[in-house]
């Protein structure tokens, strides 16, 4: 489901904002096993854009929330993951001017927040 009015504009690098949102969308569709909805909502305001990403997975345990940003950390097979999609994605939120962040939602789930800069 996506929920993003057309006035939401960021001022981001398409390729590496592509990049991004890529990555969460597989990473949300990994977490619930294919099966589930992912919401992408989109809202501007004070000069920032910011777009959620939400899964019905699992959630995020402690352990995982404290190091998922760190490189190299993965909760899948080395056949499935290298752990570098969160932290090559902060990386790039990051060289856009922006911040990415990861809770998990009140209703179960993981929700996934890219703020950047407005246009």
């Amino acid at each position: 489901e996506v929920d993003i009015p057309n006035t939401v504009v960021a001022r981001a690098d398409p390729g590496p904002l592509s990049q991004v949102m890529l990555n969460l969308l597989l990473n949300a569709g990994q977490a619930m096993d294919g099966r589930g909805t992912v919401r992408i909502s989109g809202a501007s305001s004070d000069g920032l854009v910011r777009l959620d990403v939400e899964d019905e997975g699992p959630g995020l345990t402690p352990e995982v929330a404290a190091r998922m940003f760190e490189p190299f950390f993965t909760t899948r097979t080395a056949e499935k993951g290298t752990g570098l999609g969160l932290a090559v994605s902060l990386h790039l939120a990051h060289t856009m001017g922006g911040q990415l962040r990861g809770e998990n939602r009140s209703g179960g789930g993981a929700r996934f927040t890219l703020e950047l800069p407005a246009a």
